[in-house]
Parts: C-alpha cells; structure tokens; sequence
C-alpha cells in the first residue's frame, strides 16, 4: 500500500480504486474481498511484513502460519466484514460444489440481489 501511495501521490489510495473488478479463487477469494471491502481490513495483510507471510524455507513455515493464523482470525472476528456484497466493486469466486461437482461463482451482485446468495 505505501508503494501505490508514492507512486500514484495519492495519500488515500487503496487498491479497489486501480481495478474494476477482482476474481480469485480460494483463499485468495478471501484476499480479494480483504483488499475491496467497504470496512479497511487490508490493513491486516500490509502491516505484517511480508517475510512473516510469504514463502521462505521449511524453518519458517511455522512462523509463517502462525502470523497468518492471526491475519485471519482478526479479518474474521467480524464475519459480515468478509461478504462479497459488503465490497465496494465486483468480487468473483469461482468454485464448485463437492457433492455435486456443479459448477458456481460466488458474486457481489448475487449477494446483493438475493440473501439466498448471502455465503
């Protein structure tokens, strides 16, 4: 985040205002509603430093998961803060249903359009 507000010289900037739409699957998804929220929650993955939750050697792997463990539990203390619908521009999750195998998208439109959709 401070290297999108150096370069683009807005002090405010967040991420959701460089892109009309965010898809991804996974966890991933759940980064992606993280980084469009209407709540500032992104702040949960930029303030621990990097090192603390991407790659590395098999001796930090503990710490690694340890660190983001504690992302993630503070990002879901207030569950209605990690909705598609409660996002400021469309979020797409791709996935599948396990016992059928069909195919669906979790979306922000469909959970704006009907609490059915509301996951």
């Amino acid at each position: 985040m401070v290297t999108l507000r150096s370069k683009s010289g807005n002090l405010d900037a967040r991420v959701f205002d460089y892109f009309d739409v965010v898809a991804s699957i996974g966890i991933g998804g759940v980064f992606a509603i993280m980084l469009f929220a209407t709540h500032n929650v992104s702040h949960l993955l930029f303030h621990a430093p990097p090192s603390h939750l991407m790659g590395g050697g098999s001796g930090e792997t503990t710490t690694k998961t340890k660190a983001m463990e504690r992302v993630m539990k503070e990002a879901f203390e207030d569950r209605l803060m990690l909705m598609p619908c409660n996002t400021v521009k469309p979020v797409l999750i791709p996935c599948y249903d396990l016992q059928s195998s069909a195919s669906l998208i979790f979306s922000r439109a469909d959970d704006l359009e009907s609490k059915n959709f509301n996951f």
